[in-house]
């Protein structure tokens, strides 16, 4: 529901840090069991996110799409908001993928 408010908590980034690609920023608990961790996602048509925070919002309600994080890299300030949208083929970008030194076994 991209009107409904949310409970958001920034963690871990204050103005004047690095983001990273991937780095938690803030929490969003959805109910009573799960929490849902707001990262820095990888990329968005081609281009890569992070950069030196110069805003994060303060502990409050927001909708998924309004604007939670400001970051800037090279001069360019990026909008980050809750919602990411991942083409499910699109693989996640990885540093090193490790292959299996044993089956998995289940069941």
């Amino acid at each position: 529901d991209e009107e409904f408010a949310w409970d958001f908590t920034p963690c871990n980034l204050k103005v004047g840090d690095i983001a990273s690609v991937g780095d938690i920023y803030a929490t969003v608990p959805e109910n009573n069991v799960i929490t849902h961790k707001i990262m820095v996602q990888p990329y968005k048509g081609g281009a890569t996110f992070g950069g030196k925070v110069t805003w994060i919002a303060p502990k409050g309600k927001y909708t998924i799409l309004q604007t939670v994080l400001k970051t800037e890299f090279e001069g360019k300030v990026t909008e980050h908001c809750m919602l990411q949208r991942w083409p499910v083929r699109t693989p996640r970008p990885v540093v090193e993928k490790l292959s299996g030194s044993e089956p998995l076994i289940t069941g």
